[in-house]
């Protein structure tokens, strides 16, 4: 018993050790594989139709504006990842952005502030890295709506001073949570011409 469990934790280990990336949307990038990793990077948002917002080789960042979907009623946008997703997507306004960074293995984070000569370039960087995308969903939100049992057609608004001081009126988008399944769609697809780690 004691031996068979030993076992097990000795095969967990080595399917698990040697990977400095965690989470759906993370990949390791091989060492001097960086400018491969981020034109696919760059290349994949833009096929799946997103907007680049920033576009930074230098610190490693990508990011996107956000991109709206109707779930099955654009099924040629591909945002979904599931049927589940698309039925929702259909039924909600919802939209997604995208963000990919990617960092040194060792964990140290690349500034992006204070002295210009202090800025490392990860352009110039030999070594190994990983990179994380993060994919959010949002959803539009349209306070005082309010929609009677009668019928629909007899809908009203209604104003809410505070929303309309803060620009929230007549709607707004609110973050509903990460995409994981997008993200782990896009890491895969940005490793895939990539070399294996450590060759």
């Amino acid at each position: 018993m004691v031996i068979r469990g030993m076992s097990l934790v000795a095969l967990l280990t080595l399917l698990m050790g040697g990977c400095a990336a965690t989470g759906p949307g993370a990949f390791d990038v091989p060492a001097g594989s960086y400018a491969e990793a981020f034109d696919a990077a760059r290349d994949e948002l833009r096929a799946m139709g997103f907007v680049l917002d920033r576009v930074d080789a230098r610190h490693g960042v990508i990011t996107t504006r956000s991109r709206p979907t109707a779930g099955l009623a654009t099924p040629w946008l591909g945002g979904e990842s599931s049927p589940s997703q698309s039925i929702d997507g259909t039924l909600n306004r919802q939209a997604r952005w995208v963000e990919i960074r990617f960092s040194r293995r060792d964990g140290e984070v690349t500034p992006e502030g204070g002295d210009a000569g202090l800025i490392e370039d990860l352009r110039l960087y030999p070594g190994p890295l990983w990179g994380e995308v993060e994919a959010m969903i949002q959803r539009a939100q349209r306070p005082g709506l309010r929609v009677p049992a009668a019928s629909v057609r007899l809908a009203s608004p209604s104003i809410d001073p505070s929303l309309v001081d803060q620009g929230l009126y007549p709607a707004h988008t609110v973050e509903i949570g990460p995409d994981d399944r997008l993200a782990a769609r896009l890491a895969a697809a940005i490793t895939r011409g990539l070399p294996p780690a450590g060759e």
